[in-house]
């Protein structure tokens, strides 16, 4: 009788850990997947981007910010080479009128180059996302986007 109940809790106890360690793999896949999601949208936004930062128009770079209101995006950003905002998206208007988010991300954006390397784009955990915004060769500002509160 106690072999079997040992061997009841054992297996018990083997089910509970592997349906833990199971659930844990689906939250990281789904965690992984809606980053690239994310990292893929800054991408095809900083491409969209580059005639209104060349040509400093807010108003094309707002307008093409509008659309993320039917994405999992709280926040984003179109920022010039130099960290200035040219156009801001914010699903709660009161968090970009404060200035947290962008403070944030202006102070997580790596410098340079850096900034969109491969590493930086694994980081599956950050709810951050940036694309460089290019012309030629040349980085003439970014995009950032969150996918949560920062």
């Amino acid at each position: 009788m106690r072999k079997t109940n040992s061997a009841l809790l054992v297996l018990g106890l083997s089910i509970a850990i592997f349906s833990g360690c199971a659930r844990m793999q689906v939250s990281r896949a789904n965690q992984s997947q809606s980053q690239s999601q994310s990292q893929t949208l800054a991408d095809i936004l900083a491409v969209c981007a580059r005639g209104s930062v060349a040509f400093r128009d807010s108003g094309s770079a707002q307008d093409m910010l509008a659309g993320l209101s039917s994405s999992d995006v709280v926040y984003g950003v179109v920022l010039m080479q130099d960290k200035s905002v040219l156009a801001e998206y914010s699903k709660d208007k009161s968090k970009s009128s404060d200035g947290r988010m962008l403070s944030v991300i202006r102070q997580a954006l790596p410098e340079g180059e850096s900034c969109c390397t491969n590493e930086s784009k694994e980081n599956s955990n950050s709810p951050l996302v940036f694309a460089p915004i290019k012309a030629g060769v040349e980085t003439i500002g970014y995009v950032a986007l969150a996918t949560r509160d920062l």
